[in-house]
């Protein structure tokens, strides 16, 4: 299941809820070393992949503890079901539209020939 709720900008992932205030420790605890991999880190930047899917691919990044967006990429798509599959996420998801919290886009690259849906958080003044 995903879904997003409107108001807030938390991201559900079948049983795994993210919330735009999470901290990178607070969503490190809920996985195991094998289940949130570390893919990339520049000074404050960091990016994991979550490997909880066999239908997604599911990245955070983060600057410094917060989080900074995610992004789903179906796996196993092709030109007959592609459409079908992120029309799908985006209703779940409320469509592409900015919101208080930030926005949802749909980012397709044709040259890559991959598409992804992209939860986008505003920075939170600390």
């Amino acid at each position: 299941m995903i879904s997003i709720n409107i108001k807030n900008g938390e991201f559900q992932f079948n049983k795994w809820i993210f919330s735009p205030n999470d901290t990178l420790s607070e969503i490190k605890n809920k996985f195991s070393f094998h289940e949130f991999e570390l893919r990339l880190k520049n000074q404050e930047y960091s990016t994991y992949r979550l490997n909880i899917s066999e239908e997604y691919i599911i990245r955070i990044f983060f600057f410094i503890e917060s989080i900074k967006s995610i992004e789903i990429y179906p796996i196993n798509i092709n030109e007959d079901n592609r459409d079908r599959v992120s029309q799908r996420i985006l209703e779940n998801l409320g469509g592409t539209k900015n919101y208080s919290w930030g926005e949802v886009q749909l980012i397709i690259d044709h040259k890559a020939c991959y598409e992804s849906i992209v939860i986008r958080y505003n920075q939170i003044e600390t």
